[in-house]
């Protein structure tokens, strides 16, 4: 298994957004849905190091990527990665790696030159995204953070707002769903349909008559287990 760090939002008591902004792949326990609106689900990855999810707001982007500079309305721009800027009467252009392109306000973009010359100071982001093509069909994968060139804001359904990373290969949204989870980290079992374990982590098994729940090493995290998946397993762990 690698151990990529990953860009994340940390969750505390009531939903609240904590201070970190990011976890070790090893450290993860288990990972299960999370409905925190009625219209939508997010995974939630429970950690050695605390709980945490993908980041669903513009200011949650803003607060973990610190270092890009707003070029627009909900657009954050990695100024590691700018090129070129070209302003016009109107607005701007700030251009990636020659080709790849951002609008930009006007009003933004007197003080760019500056952060870009600061930004050349920095060390490139050792974080990954979790993350799957906006395109259908496309498997979701850990992305280097280092390598995003822009990010916006897309609308997958109706009242639904999620970050956009837009690298040279293409726009990818974060993963929001179990199965993205399980494309991006095939080394987690499948305990239930809506739960992702791992194996490293398991202690062993609370078996009651109405269902079977899984304990791990030096966490206070359960989780249920189907009882196909419980058989298959007890002979190992």
């Amino acid at each position: 298994m690698d151990n990529k760090e990953i860009f994340a939002t940390e969750i505390i008591q009531d939903g609240l957004f904590g201070t970190q902004y990011s976890f070790f792949e090893r450290d993860i326990i288990g990972i299960e849905r999370w409905f925190p609106k009625s219209n939508y689900e997010i995974p939630l990855f429970y950690t050695a190091t605390g709980t945490f999810t993908v980041p669903t707001t513009h200011k949650e982007v803003v607060s973990g990527f610190p270092d890009f500079a707003g070029a627009d309305v909900g657009v954050l721009v990695n100024l590691k990665r700018v090129s070129t800027i070209d302003t016009g009467d109107f607005g701007g252009r700030i251009f990636f790696n020659g080709s790849d392109m951002s609008t930009a306000n006007k009003a933004s973009l007197p003080n760019f030159e500056h952060y870009i010359e600061q930004a050349k100071c920095l060390e490139d982001d050792r974080r990954y995204i979790f993350a799957t093509p906006h395109v259908k069909g496309g498997k979701s994968s850990l992305l280097p953070a280092k390598d995003i060139l822009f990010t916006d804001m897309v609308v997958p359904k109706k009242n639904y707002y999620v970050p956009r990373f837009h690298f040279s290969a293409g726009a990818f949204v974060v993963g929001l769903t179990i199965a993205e989870c399980k494309a991006a980290f095939p080394h987690l079992y499948p305990a239930t349909q809506g739960n992702l374990i791992n194996l490293d982590k398991v202690s062993g098994f609370d078996v009651k008559p109405y269902g079977v729940t899984v304990l791990f090493k030096d966490s206070d995290y359960t989780c249920p287990i189907s009882n196909d998946k419980y058989k298959r397993l007890k002979k190992y762990i």
